[in-house]
């Protein structure tokens, strides 16, 4: 009777625990405190399936709904205490209940600062024409905010699809640490059964091997992004079902010590962990040896990395999948209990296929891990965060700029460069993160310490300067320009000061005015680099006829800070004014501004003697005591400045180490005009252009070498004459820059980015060179068996390229050897290579280049076809006369300023497109100018292509040594008709001036 007692009560007391426990579960999560965090999804594969079984709305959402079940079952919460909603609350393409497109949330949007950001799948929505898919450099942005300021970043597989453009997949390989072999891989539990094998596998590895499709039973399809296909089959080359694998490494199952080893059933990448990564887990496929030799043709191993972590002391952890972890297919589940997820993990089982227990049992554990390290890493990540968005405090003081640093002001020495925005290929500023980041990298190896930019820069510029700034000790500050007309009105002006400063701030947003394809309508900036800038400049730059208008206006401003009395003055006064209000009211402080001058305008100036209404009246200027240090002078001086070439007798007295230095007296002179305020001088340099018909004075063909000591020469007298500081212009190479002179030779204008004018100053001042890639194909061959045994012409975006393969050296103290070129209108040009020799063309010739010596070469055109006469047309000639076009200068093409180059038997040169009348050679366009110039724009054509001849002659006896072709029936008689383009490869080099500079800057502090 007793034990009947006992029995009942432990039937009665099992239930109520059972229920005891339930309850302490469920009530123990509504009382456990949420947790809030930033966190933001991009799922571009919305919807994930056809809906087709059970649930099928929830499925849409499959390739990110198992996070979100993670985030809620654990509490995570938004900064409002909302939970995250799997339906709403992710960036990519938003669906109705039925699954139909309405719309996208981009990413770029979202109105903060991730603490986690998770891209679960980038590869777009094959339903809806891939709408959102890849990485844009937009999405790239948010990516890279989250991660400059400590936040965790998690990718999965195929992150560097088809759509996403190359340099965002460069960035996104440096940014987790990986490279990829262009293999990936999927398990198939019959291959036999074509619901599941992939459309494309057969036909691809029909075509491959000559063989039909015949496999069955389990197997491991293996394909690569180039066309490959390995096909593992069961029985012959593995023999358990446990074919791929993922498990913990053995260093890091502490860490992760809730994640065990699981089949993987989905899809997966062949990656390689970069060095400096740690390689959180791997997978395996368990082949025998007979599998084992398919996998050799990949690889030497069967164990490739699956999550790859890097880490970095400024910056947060970024994790990659090199797999299709956060698919889960299975049905909604309850979370709103303690240890749900650990219940459900008891509750799965492996079922060949089936991904759910890979799910339970590796990837909610190892996501709860990472989760909670973001989570508990966020106090220090926003001390950071606020530290870094204090705007810095400077001031100018005793003509420097000083920075507070421990409530002390130390002075900076200046070390500056102007960066050019555009990048090969267009006219404007770029979006390529990657190409900035180079730049800003090699100013910083140089020893700059500050960099401006002439307007306002693409968000990715910022993200460039902040990203360096935090991961250097050295800090790279930056000078804002502020540009704008003389006819804006003072709203249009206050708008344009609002964007830049909000921009700089992190908050702004302007109009893209970008004229190329798939750029979007707004930029977004999101990166705030207050903390580093150094100075605003305003840049007006009025006209002489626009000042004298202003100053018959007499129109007067009395502001809070910048007030004027003259009408000239007024306007500067009104956007100063207005510039320091709102560092003030919004920003926290004042910051410096310089006043741009052009050098012309220069009130007082001997030579505006004359011109009392065309000047700028920096006097008339009243400065509040409040910004008395935040205003200073700056203004553009160089030694190709006419003003002083016009009157070097007026500079003179300043002296260095090399002797008398006009450009010093010039800077002096300046100076003193502007007191006594500090002067800037915010663009001083020299380009490296060649010299072409040589007139473009002293300063036109210097080589790379004396670039840098002019340069350094300047900055030397700059210093010396006690002015703030000079910025050198410029860092690098701009295509898109045309100076007055050249503007006429460069048609059309559009097409002016996709080819590098080598004549222009203007597009050669860098001391990095923005350089055209030598083509490794050969455009034309042409083969002989005589004196020359192959002739070869190519081209690219700088240069036609001649290379001469010669049987033996030519003796040049009797010989010489000229190149002929008939570049357009075939019964046009001069036949004869020279008055001294009878041979002749057998096409009219615009060029010759004539080799004289292994050192000497020299470019000419034929008399009708050259620069600076009424009409530029070549005409059918027999008089032999050519006209010097430039001497050639002597290198192995190391450098940016050599031309040709002698070695042996082998003679190659290289002639700049604008020496040969070349006006685009993106689309072949030479110059025709039939009827008088009118100093505009030159009349141009299309030429069908060039023909080259070789003519050896004796100097002493005129007798022709060799000729080629012989006739126009020869086979060495061709026409080279290249290819034209619409895009452009390019690489960025150190040109010679870069250690002399280089070393000057890193001599003073």
């Amino acid at each position: 009777m007793k034990k009947t007692k006992g029995k009942k009560k432990l039937l009665l007391i099992i239930p109520l625990i059972i229920l005891l426990v339930l309850a302490i579960s469920f009530i123990g999560w509504i009382v456990k405190p949420a947790k809030k965090m930033n966190i933001a999804v991009l799922d571009a594969t919305v919807p994930a399936t056809d809906g087709q079984g059970v649930n099928q709305t929830d499925r849409y959402y499959r390739k990110h709904s198992g996070f979100f079940w993670l985030l809620n079952q654990q509490k995570y919460v938004k900064s409002n205490g909302k939970k995250y909603n799997y339906k709403k609350d992710y960036f990519g393409p938003q669906i109705n209940e039925n699954g139909e497109y309405t719309g996208e949330n981009q990413l770029a949007d979202f109105d903060k600062v991730p603490d986690f950001l998770y891209l679960a799948d980038v590869y777009g929505s094959e339903l809806y024409d891939n709408k959102y898919s890849g990485l844009s450099s937009k999405d790239m942005n948010i990516v890279s905010l989250t991660y400059s300021t400590g936040g965790t970043v998690v990718a999965e597989t195929e992150l560097l699809g088809s759509t996403t453009d190359e340099t965002v997949c460069n960035e996104i390989k440096s940014m987790f640490g990986f490279t990829t072999t262009s293999w990936s891989g999927r398990y198939v539990v019959d291959l036999n059964d074509f619901s599941d094998v992939p459309k494309w596998a057969p036909s691809t590895y029909e075509n491959q091997y000559g063989v039909k499709w015949q496999f069955s039973g389990p197997g491991l399809i293996l394909a690569s992004s180039e066309g490959g296909i390995i096909v593992l089959e069961e029985k012959t080359d593995f023999k358990s079902k446990n074919l791929v694998s993922i498990s913990i490494s053995d260093e890091f199952k502490k860490e992760f010590s809730g994640s065990k080893k699981s089949n993987f059933y989905n899809w997966f990448e062949l990656v390689e962990a970069e060095n400096g990564t740690d390689t959180i887990a791997n997978f395996k496929i368990n082949v025998n040896a007979t599998g084992m030799e398919k996998i050799k043709k990949i690889s030497s191993t069967n164990k490739f990395a699956a999550i790859i972590r890097k880490r970095s002391n400024n910056s947060g952890d970024t994790y990659y999948f090199a797999g299709d972890f956060n698919d889960c297919t299975s049905d909604s589940r309850i979370y709103r209990f303690l240890a749900a997820d650990k219940f459900f993990k008891a509750l799965s089982f492996d079922k060949e296929g089936d991904i759910n227990q890979f799910y339970w049992k590796f990837y909610n554990p190892l996501m709860k891990k990472i989760l909670k390290d973001t989570y508990k890493g966020l106090d220090e990540k926003n001390e950071k965060q606020s530290e870094n968005e204090k705007q810095l405090a400077v001031r100018v003081n005793e003509n420097k700029f000083q920075i507070k640093k421990n409530d002390d002001y130390e002075n900076l020495n200046l070390k500056a460069v102007n960066v050019n925005l555009d990048e090969p290929g267009s006219a404007n500023a770029t979006r390529n993160y990657g190409y900035y980041k180079e730049l800003l990298e090699q100013a910083v190896e140089m020893g700059v310490n500050t960099v401006r930019v002439y307007e306002l820069a693409p968000p990715e510029f910022y993200r460039a300067l902040f990203e360096i700034n935090q991961n250097s000790d050295d800090k790279l500050y930056l000078i804002q320009t502020i540009k704008g007309m003389v006819a804006d009105t003072q709203e249009e002006w206050q708008k344009t000061i609002d964007t830049i400063m909000s921009s700089i701030h992190g908050n702004g947003e302007t109009k893209n005015d970008s004229t190329d394809e798939g750029q979007e309508d707004i930029l977004k900036y999101r990166h705030d680099v207050s903390e580093y800038l150094l100075s605003y400049v305003l840049d007006i730059s009025p006209s002489g006829e626009e000042l004298q208008t202003l100053s018959n206006q007499g129109e007067t401003y009395d502001g809070n800070y910048v007030s004027s009395m003259e009408g000239i003055g007024s306007l500067y006064a009104k956007r100063l004014d207005y510039i320091y209000k709102k560092c003030s009211e919004n920003y926290g402080g004042l910051v410096p501004v310089g006043m741009h001058v052009n050098v012309e305008n220069l009130e007082s100036a001997f030579w505006n003697e004359d011109n009392y209404n065309g000047v700028v009246k920096l006097s008339s200027l009243q400065l509040n005591q409040d910004v008395q240090q935040y205003y200073y002078v700056s203004t553009k001086l160089n030694v190709t400045d006419n003003i002083l070439n016009n009157n070097l007798n007026k500079f003179v007295g300043f002296t260095d180490s090399q002797g008398n230095f006009n450009y010093g007296s010039y800077v002096e002179y300046v100076k003193e005009k502007v007191s006594p305020y500090g002067l800037m001088i915010d663009g001083f340099g020299i380009s490296t252009n060649a010299n072409i018909y040589a007139t473009n004075g002293i300063y036109s063909g210097l080589d790379e070498t004396q670039q840098g000591e002019i340069i350094v020469r300047m900055l030397d007298a700059i210093l010396t004459n006690g002015c703030m500081g000079g910025i050198i212009s410029d860092l690098n190479d701009s295509w898109s820059a045309v100076s007055d002179e050249a503007k006429a030779s460069i048609v059309p204008l559009t097409n002016n980015p996709l080819w590098h004018d080598l004549g222009d100053p203007a597009q050669t001042t860098g001391i990095l060179a923005v350089k055209a890639e030598e083509k490794e194909d050969v455009g034309l061959e042409l083969k002989d068996f005589e004196v020359m045994r192959k002739m070869q012409l190519s081209v690219n975006p700088e240069y036609l390229y001649v290379t001469v393969a010669l049987e033996k050296e030519i003796d040049y103290t009797t010989n010489e050897l000229i190149v002929g070129l008939d570049t357009y209108e075939r019964n046009n040009g001069e036949y004869f290579y020279n008055k001294g020799y009878f041979a002749n063309s057998l096409s009219g010739m615009e060029y010759i280049i004539k080799i004289t010596s292994a050192k000497d070469a020299a470019l000419y055109v034929c008399s009708s076809y050259a620069r600076g006469q009424e009409t530029v047309s070549s005409t059918e000639s027999y008089d032999g006369n050519w006209t010097k076009v430039m001497d050639l200068t002597y290198g192995n093409f190391s450098t940016s300023t050599s031309q040709f180059f002698i070695g042996s038997t082998n003679v190659r040169i290289r002639i700049p497109w604008t020496a040969l009348n070349v006006t685009d050679p993106s689309q072949r366009v030479v110059i025709e100018q039939k009827t008088p110039f009118d100093g505009i724009q030159y009349k141009t054509t299309i030429t069908n292509g060039f023909i080259p001849s070789l003519f050896v002659g004796n100097r002493e006896s005129g007798d022709t040594e060799y000729i080629f072709p012989l006739s126009k029936d020869a086979v060495g008689y061709k026409t080279y008709k290249y290819e034209t383009w619409k895009e452009v490869d390019y690489t960025v080099e150190r040109k010679g001036s870069f250690g002399t500079i280089q070393a000057y800057l890193k001599s003073y502090n």
